[in-house]
């Protein structure tokens, strides 16, 4: 899980990732995520230190 996933001239197009398989299933999940300009930009960020940048949905819990 986590590997680079190479074209075959070895330009780096994905990462692999994979999820164990639940019990009571017999098979994992394994996918790519494609390499674009978001994906660089924060394989960038976090190589230079920063903090990761998450996610917000605009909604918040209620009572």
């Amino acid at each position: 899980s986590g590997g680079a996933l190479l074209d075959l001239e070895g330009k780096l197009i994905g990462v692999t990732t994979a999820l164990a398989a639940l019990e009571g299933y017999e098979k994992s999940v394994g996918y790519a995520i494609p390499i674009d300009d978001s994906t660089l930009r924060i394989i960038n960020d976090l190589a230079a230190g920063l903090e990761a940048e998450y996610g917000f949905l605009g909604i918040e819990p209620g009572t």
